[in-house]
């Protein structure tokens, strides 16, 4: 008899002190107010979440790329138009029995919180394609703008030496045109000089030359 009545007040006890636990694990939460917070939550994600290379925006394969990679997240995170099999559009399919169940103990804010990052998960899964597009379209571009800038510096490399053999061919012509004048001149003095030397040397005596080409008296 004292066994039975031991147990009894056993089992109310356990019962009574289950019962707060079982009553917080079969809180209701509303799906409509979990459906709102939820596009709150949505409402703060920045516009950009793949922030593109500043230095490569002339590059339109890699900044149309990352801007649909930024656009399908975007829209795959709002909440009135997830992803079909994404966490959120099953949320928003759930009844509240399936909803009690998801969330658990949770409450509506962990709950919201919990899909709202599965969702984010999911999302970038989503767009990596597309990112991964985007990675190698910046790569192709940023050698492209090298092999650019190779090829400019070697332009410029070259149009500095052009100028230099020019500015050294203006002086060679100068030289060469001063030599020529001076050339013409010496050769007009010359042939004056043997007008000379005829005019005052013809039928005159050659004496010979002394020593150091001195002439004998």
């Amino acid at each position: 008899m004292k066994c039975t009545k031991l147990f009894s007040l056993l089992t109310v006890t356990v019962a009574i002190t289950l019962l707060p636990l079982a009553a917080l694990a079969a809180q209701p939460i509303d799906l409509g107010a979990a459906r709102t917070l939820l596009k709150q939550r949505t409402v703060t994600l920045p516009p950009v979440i793949f922030q593109p290379d500043a230095s490569l925006a002339s590059c339109t394969s890699y900044v149309s790329l990352l801007n649909k990679a930024n656009q399908d997240f975007k829209a795959c995170m709002n909440p009135d138009t997830p992803t079909a099999g994404s966490p959120v559009a099953k949320f928003n399919a759930y009844t509240n029995m399936q909803l009690a169940q998801y969330c658990g103990n949770k409450t509506m804010q962990q709950c919201v919180d919990q899909v709202n990052l599965e969702q984010n998960t999911f999302c970038n899964q989503l767009v990596m394609p597309t990112r991964t597009q985007a990675e190698k379209a910046k790569q192709d571009c940023t050698q492209a703008r090298a092999e650019c800038t190779s090829a400019k510096s070697k332009l410029e490399s070259l149009n500095k030496s052009k100028l230099e053999f020019e500015a050294r061919k203006k002086q060679l012509e100068a030289e060469l045109a001063k030599a020529t004048a001076d050339l013409a001149a010496n050769t007009n003095a010359i042939n004056a000089a043997n007008v000379e030397v005829n005019k005052q040397c013809a039928g005159a005596p050659v004496l010979p030359a002394g020593p150091a080409g001195a002439i004998k008296r």
